[in-house]
């Protein structure tokens, strides 16, 4: 799709103004600061706060939904509206940032990798590495889901 094309040229365009462009910026500031401040932001005091509010599935398609938007692309906000999804339900079962903060930093490291590696062979590596670590991500959010909904209810 062109207009998704335009979009994803201009995320990399923007991406080199984030820590000047260079490997280590990006990397302190895409896939170690950033993933802090969102999930404090984003899951701890957002979702928290829907949470005192709403039923968690509402709680975390509304902070899902804001985390997408507040990334202002529309190629962007789709994929992180779905990566707000997944990290309101581990935050929800797990009751612990950390492990969304190591979600979405494993999530921000892949982008990263994509946009530093060499043209060519690397970015289907990269890609392929992405497409296969959905499924394991995919199984130990189901996991968790199975396990709690046994011991908790959710209202």
């Amino acid at each position: 799709i062109p207009e998704f094309q335009a979009q994803i040229a201009a995320m990399r365009e923007g991406n080199s103004m984030i820590g000047g462009g260079s490997l280590h910026g990006v990397l302190l500031s895409a896939v170690i600061a950033a993933p802090i401040v969102e999930e404090v932001i984003f899951r701890g005091v957002v979702l928290g706060s829907f949470r005192k509010v709403f039923p968690a599935w509402v709680s975390i398609l509304i902070s899902a939904i804001i985390f997408g938007a507040y990334h202002m692309n529309p190629v962007a906000i789709v994929y992180a509206t779905i990566m707000g999804i997944v990290a309101g339900v581990v935050y929800e079962k797990k009751q612990n940032l950390l492990f969304t903060i190591i979600l979405h930093m494993a999530n921000n490291f892949m982008g990263l990798l994509q946009d530093f590696v060499p043209a060519g062979v690397g970015v289907t590596i990269v890609n392929a590495v992405s497409l296969i670590m959905i499924l394991p991500m995919c199984y130990i959010v189901y996991r968790m889901i199975k396990s709690d909904t046994r011991k908790t209810v959710y209202a």
